[in-house]
C-alpha cells in the first residue's frame, strides 16, 4: 500500500461519516458539507513525505442546524495526524472572522482581548512569538480604557480607523459607558456581550447601527495588540489517547463548540450529557456543570463534583439538593458557589449526522 493509499484510508474514515470527502490533489484533500456544495468546510493538504499537514482553509459550513462545527473538524484533524507517524508537524494561517449583523470582528482579537488568548491559541496552535505576545497582550487587556484609547490615538495604527473618536463616543453613549471605570478586557466584554446574540446578516436598523459600531470600535482596540497570525503551528503527539467524539446530541457547553471533549477538572472523567444541558433545554431539571479559575486556567467542573464544592463551602447549599443544582444557588456570592453557565439563551446550530463515503 502507497503513503497516499493509506492516508485516503485515513481521511475517509475520520472524515467519511459525518463529510463528503474529495481529493483535488496528490495528498490535499476537500471536506464537504455535501457533494454538490461549492465551499469545503476544511481543505487540507500534505507535504509528500507526510512529515506537515497544512489546514489550508477551515470554515462554517452546511445548514444552520448542523453539527459540524470549526472545533469539531479541528478535532478530527488532530485525530488524523496522530495516526499518521510521519506526521509532525500541523501549520495554518489565522484568518478567522466572527459576524454580527454582516459586520466582522478579527476572532483573534476578540478572543485575546477577553481571554488572553487567540481561538487558535486555545486549541494548541500557536506563533513562534506566543510567549512573548501573551505577556505583552495581558498588560494591554488589563489597561484602563482611557490611557488605552490615548495609545491607540497616539500611534500610527490609528489610520486604518478614521472615524474611531466619533463612533466610540456614539457607542460610549448608547450604552451608558461614557467615563466609564474599566479595563479593555471589561469594556470590549460589555460591547461584545451587548451584540452576542445578534444574527450574522438579517438585522434591525438599530441592530445594525448598533453592531457597525460595536464591530468598529473592538477591532481598532485589537490593532494595540501583539499577534502574528500568518503562521501558526501545532506539534503532533503520537500515541496520546484519543477519547471518542461525545454524542452532540446529548451534550452541550457554553461559549464552546458540542464537540469539544472536555474533562472535568476534579475527577477527570469526561463530561457528557448528565453534566451539560442539552440544547434548548428549560432551566428547571437540568443538571449543570460550572468553572474554576479564569482564562487559560479555566477547567470545567462536572455537576456531582460542583455538588460536593458547593456543599463544603455553604452549610446552606447542602441542606437543598434540589437548590446546589439551581443556578440562583450556584450564583449565589454569599455562600461562595460557582457560577453556573446555562444555554437557555444560546442559539448555536446543531447538524445531523449524515453519512458519506470517500471519492476521488
Amino acid at each position: 500500500m502507497t503513503s497516499e493509499q493509506r492516508v485516503n484510508q485515513l481521511v475517509d474514515a475520520i472524515f467519511g461519516s459525518r463529510f463528503y470527502v474529495s481529493q483535488s490533489d496528490s495528498l490535499k484533500y476537500h471536506i464537504k458539507y455535501k457533494r454538490d456544495d461549492e465551499k469545503s468546510c476544511l481543505i487540507i493538504d500534505f507535504e509528500p513525505d507526510l512529515s506537515y499537514l497544512y489546514i489550508v482553509s477551515l470554515a462554517k459550513c452546511g445548514p444552520k442546524h448542523d453539527l459540524r462545527s470549526g472545533t469539531m473538524l479541528l478535532s478530527m484533524v488532530d485525530a488524523l495526524a496522530r495516526l499518521i507517524p510521519e506526521c509532525r508537524t500541523i501549520y495554518l494561517e489565522d484568518e478567522s472572522n466572527v459576524y454580527r449583523c454582516s459586520h466582522d470582528i478579527d476572532l483573534a482579537s476578540l478572543t485575546i482581548l477577553l481571554t488572553g488568548v487567540s481561538w487558535y491559541n486555545r486549541l494548541g496552535y500557536k506563533q513562534h512569538s506566543y510567549e512573548s505576545d501573551k505577556e505583552y497582550n495581558h498588560g494591554i487587556r488589563n489597561m484602563h480604557i482611557k490611557d488605552a484609547e490615548t495609545e491607540l490615538l497616539a500611534s500610527s495604527k490609528i489610520r486604518h480607523y478614521p472615524k474611531f473618536v466619533k463612533y466610540k463616543q456614539e457607542l460610549d453613549a448608547m450604552l451608558k459607558l461614557v467615563n466609564a471605570d474599566l479595563t479593555v478586557s471589561e469594556y470590549i466584554k460589555i460591547l461584545y456581550d451587548a451584540i452576542k446574540l445578534y444574527p450574522e446578516k438579517q438585522c434591525s436598523e438599530y441592530k445594525k447601527r448598533h453592531a457597525k459600531l460595536a464591530t468598529y470600535v473592538i477591532n481598532a482596540f485589537g490593532r494595540l495588540l501583539y499577534y502574528s497570525s500568518s503562521v501558526l503551528m501545532k506539534d503532533v503527539v503520537h500515541g496520546k489517547h484519543i477519547p471518542p467524539f461525545i454524542d452532540p446530541l446529548t451534550m452541550t457547553a457554553f461559549e464552546f463548540e458540542p464537540e469539544d471533549i472536555f474533562n472535568c477538572g476534579e475527577c477527570g472523567r469526561v463530561l457528557s450529557g448528565d453534566d451539560l444541558p442539552p440544547w434548548n433545554a428549560e432551566p428547571k431539571g437540568v443538571k449543570y456543570y460550572t468553572t474554576r479559575g479564569e482564562g487559560e486556567d479555566e477547567e470545567l467542573i462536572c455537576h456531582d463534583c460542583a455538588v460536593r464544592e458547593e456543599t463544603a463551602r455553604s452549610p446552606r447549599a447542602s441542606k437543598s439538593p434540589r437548590a446546589s443544582k439551581s443556578p440562583k444557588a450556584s450564583s449565589a456570592s454569599d455562600g461562595g458557589a460557582r457560577k453556573s453557565r446555562t444555554t437557555t439563551k444560546r442559539c448555536k446550530p446543531m447538524r445531523r449526522t449524515r453519512r458519506c463515503s470517500f471519492r476521488k
